[in-house]
């Protein structure tokens, strides 16, 4: 939108995130919004249903992380991957690149207090993600067990 010259001397970056961590996350965080569209189903479905559920009725739902990193022809789009595991690291790393102090630290909003994310898994809701994630866990090097 702001054209390809102008984007190219920009710093641009996205935040990516292991895929089985970010739906147990994307699950969990729309069972406290109850105006949230799917909120009746996260609470009446267990997390392997509702990922069942969503992988069919939302084409959105599946769109890949790294689709969204890159054009038609495969070519990262943006200068910069950080890992959403590497958190804190991220916004003083950013900040540094565009001449920024660092900050004195790091707010996390939003940050909920759960078990592993292995532990909302079963083989059914696992397999779904690798099948419809694989590209992420291919092209950012996650795993399961991560």
């Amino acid at each position: 939108r702001v054209g390809r010259e102008l984007f190219d001397s920009m710093f641009s970056f996205a935040i990516i995130r292991n895929p089985f961590d970010q739906l147990v996350s994307h699950y969990l965080y729309i069972q406290t919004y109850p105006g949230h569209h799917n909120y009746q189903a996260s609470m009446s479905l267990d997390f392997s249903d509702f990922i069942q559920r969503k992988t069919r009725t939302d084409l959105n739902f599946t769109r890949t992380q790294l689709s969204k990193v890159t054009d038609r022809n495969g070519e990262m789009l943006v200068k910069k991957l950080y890992r959403f595991e590497n958190y804190s690291d991220i916004l003083p790393d950013v900040l540094a690149r565009i001449g920024l102090p660092p900050p004195e630290e790091t707010p996390h909003e939003k940050q909920s207090a759960r078990k592993p994310y292995q532990e909302y898994y079963d083989d059914r809701a696992r397999a779904l993600v690798e099948k419809h994630f694989r590209a992420d866990l291919d092209a950012f090097g996650y795993s399961f067990d991560d």
